[in-house]
């Protein structure tokens, strides 16, 4: 009767624990993909040494709103991009290999969009370099800093529509020298009506479903709406700007618990409530990871904005609620199920 008693609060602890152990690589892994943003960067023009046009098939431009400069070119095409200091830093072989300087200043120092944690037992500008391969697809992204505004704080006294940062970015491609302008602008904050609205959906669903007990049956088409959501996300950054995974893995397997719900509705309480503990702190997890969305204007997603602010609120409230309700019954379990069993025998 007391192991019997104990096994749901054991399973709910072990899910929350294990979850949340899950959780620290895939925030730490990926911290530094492309996410929201005040500020929009654009290229205002390319200008060339000869001041002829670039060779077919080279592209400079600027992902992530504000985040990366990305350079490709076609094979057979060389490129170097020196660093803040006129080092060596990145370049692509006319094999379409791509190298980075380890011993490159900006190497490290590109770690981070607000510029990371210089390694100063490696960089040595004067040395010869040591060049790492990073890619063999003829392209290349790198955080350049002289793209977007380096400080998480707004400007003091900026306006909407003000230019924030002007800059220009040196490149050598095909052995001629390239200059790249570029100028970032501020954007007013997002409006929060879409975000109130899904969050008042979110809550009447909760409501009327609580009342019938039914409520682990949204478990699977609230984790299909953050999967749709996180799929957008993670296509809409190229591949060489570091997309996170984890805004599509933790509403895969949310989904994946929503279908465990609707298998084992007949079968049993206990792998219901787990199931449906699983998927809600999926999508917890998932909504938190994902609050900027409802502080910054622009959103790294193909979604309209309104549709990725408005769906995020949903699957928060309702993964949220998805943890209370397992919770509750699991601990109703734990509590009733003795003392019916007291009562047969």
């Amino acid at each position: 009767m007391i192991e019997r008693r104990a096994l749901p609060s054991r399973i709910a602890m072990s899910l929350c624990g294990g979850l949340f152990i899950a959780l620290v690589p895939a925030t730490a892994a990926f911290a530094d993909a492309p996410g929201p943003t005040d500020y929009n960067s654009t290229i205002t023009a390319i200008e060339t040494d000869d001041r002829l046009p670039l060779p077919e098939g080279v592209g400079i431009s600027i992902e992530g709103h504000d985040s990366f400069l990305a350079l490709t070119v076609p094979r057979g095409v060389a490129a170097q991009v020196p660093g803040y200091e006129q080092e060596p830093y990145l370049k692509i072989d006319q094999d379409c290999t791509t190298l980075e300087n380890q011993r490159s200043v900006s190497t490290w120092y590109n770690k981070d969009r607000f510029g990371g944690d210089i390694a100063t037992n490696v960089v040595d500008n004067d040395a010869d370099p040591d060049w790492k391969v990073i890619g063999s697809s003829c392209s290349v992204a790198w955080h350049d800093h002289r793209i977007h505004y380096m400080s998480p704080i707004r400007p003091i006294n900026a306006e909407p529509g003000d230019v924030i940062v002007t800059d220009s970015i040196a490149l050598t491609i095909d052995g001629r020298d390239v200059v790249v302008h570029v100028q970032s602008e501020l954007f007013a904050p997002p409006s929060q009506l879409p975000a109130i609205i899904g969050a008042i959906i979110s809550l009447a669903m909760v409501a009327m479903m609580w009342r019938g007990t039914t409520l682990a049956v949204l478990v699977f088409p609230v984790s299909a709406i953050g999967l749709i959501v996180g799929g957008a996300q993670y296509v809409w950054a190229p591949t060489a700007t570091g997309p996170n995974i984890s805004v599509v893995i933790f509403p895969f397997i949310a989904v994946t618990a929503g279908v465990a719900v609707y298998a084992a509705r007949h079968r049993g309480l206990l792998f219901t409530n787990g199931s449906t503990l699983l998927g809600g702190t999926m999508l917890t997890i998932w909504a938190v990871l994902r609050l900027d969305v409802f502080s910054f204007a622009l959103l790294p997603t193909s979604l309209p904005y309104w549709v990725d602010r408005c769906c995020t609120a949903v699957v928060a409230v309702s993964g949220i609620a998805f943890v209370s309700y397992a919770m509750q019954q699991l601990w109703r379990m734990s509590v009733v199920r003795p003392q019916t069993e007291l009562v047969t025998d």
